[in-house]
């Protein structure tokens, strides 16, 4: 049950029928994970998984077992201690969204893809919003070699923020870069971890 304080749209009984849709989907729809390695690891953890179209369908028991092992959430690490996020249930926190390719010109009004100082900007302006709880992905700079925008991203956020950064790799392979960058901003791996 949320905190009393805590601004609600939704009954208990709204949340309740929510979820209870959301296993039905799941067990009956599924989703699409285009991953061999999650899939595997899925179809180890008793997932139905259809590898060659690369869906799974997840029984109820085990959504709610997943979902009862990740309330403890723990701390968001920032870039500094004192942007470290504590996430406590009944809590709500917020962040801008992630993952967006084209911004609105603030000079002209129109739509154009995102630069590295539209990153840089976006990034300055989520760290200096105290009802920012953590940085979402910046837009992806366009500027750069689109194999890499993700690893360019969180290169600039990293620069330009000292609040936890939510992001999105486009690879496993970004994923290694990512954590490298991340590591040598705190002074190491285990500093990281």
């Amino acid at each position: 049950m949320a905190d009393a304080s805590m601004f609600r749209i939704l009954s208990d009984e709204d949340v309740r029928r929510i979820h209870e849709a959301s296993l039905e989907i799941l067990k009956d729809v599924g989703i699409v994970i285009h991953h061999e390695s999650a899939l595997r690891r899925l179809d180890e953890s008793g997932a139905k998984v259809d590898h060659q179209k690369q869906t799974i369908r997840i029984p109820p028991e085990m959504a709610d077992e997943y979902v009862k092992q990740a309330r403890g959430l723990g701390t968001l690490a920032g870039r500094s201690p004192e942007n470290d996020l504590r996430v406590e249930p009944g809590k709500a926190y917020t962040r801008c969204v992630s993952g967006s390719i084209y911004i609105i010109d603030s000079e002209n009004g129109t739509r154009r893809s995102a630069t590295t100082t539209d990153v840089e900007n976006f990034t300055k302006l989520q760290d200096t919003l105290e009802n920012i709880s953590f940085c979402g992905g910046s837009p992806y700079p366009s500027d750069v070699h689109p194999s890499i925008q993700d690893v360019c991203q969180i290169s600039i956020m990293l620069r330009n923020t000292s609040k936890h950064i939510r992001f999105q790799p486009f690879s496993g392979a970004s994923l290694e870069h990512i954590v490298a960058l991340a590591g040598a901003v705190v002074g190491g791996k285990e500093e990281l971890r």
